[in-house]
């Protein structure tokens, strides 16, 4: 059997009620409405996205606690003391370097006030002199500025994360 192939004829609407598609005030009208959520979302995506980059902060410290306490574990519960760089110390148990950057620090191009004596930037202060033994909520590393608002991240000894709030300087 074959089929016969007929011609069809495309009927085009000439009088019918959007055949143009949307009017020049249509839309205005909804780049307006766009334009208007998308100033009112934003303040919201940028508190997340500070939120994001303060938990990765938190996430480096806890790491680099974790390297820490491998250290302590291994030299008879000392942490490294001053005479020994803390980040050369960790290195054979922290690989990442990336770690000793906080995101936020980065992104306000600060000055790191600390370089280890490979020349790496630091964003993290450590506090040498403690032992295993020191009290759960002593801190062992903290933030060099605060970077994330009114508030520094720390984390302790027994390695949990501390948030740390600036005090106001008083007026004598």
């Amino acid at each position: 059997m074959r089929r016969r192939l007929t011609q069809t004829r495309v009927v085009e609407r000439s009088g019918s009620i959007g055949s143009r598609g949307f009017s020049f005030p249509e839309l205005i009208a909804v780049l307006g409405v766009i334009s208007l959520l998308a100033c009112l979302l934003q303040p919201l995506f940028l508190r997340a996205r500070d939120r994001a980059r303060e938990t990765h902060c938190g996430s480096n410290l806890t790491q680099l606690s974790l390297g820490l306490q491998l250290y302590a574990a291994d030299f008879d519960g000392r942490f490294p003391t001053k005479e020994v760089v803390w980040t050369s110390a960790i290195e054979r148990y922290t690989k990442n370097w990336d770690l000793l950057r906080c995101p936020t620090h980065a992104i306000h191009r600060r000055r790191f006030a600390e370089v280890d004596s490979a020349g790496r930037l630091i964003s993290y202060r450590y506090r040498s002199g403690l032992t295993l033994d020191s009290w759960d909520d002593e801190i062992l590393l903290h933030e060099l500025d605060f970077f994330h608002g009114t508030r520094a991240l720390g984390v302790t000894v027994a390695g949990y994360r501390k948030e740390l709030q600036q005090v106001p300087a008083s007026n004598p």
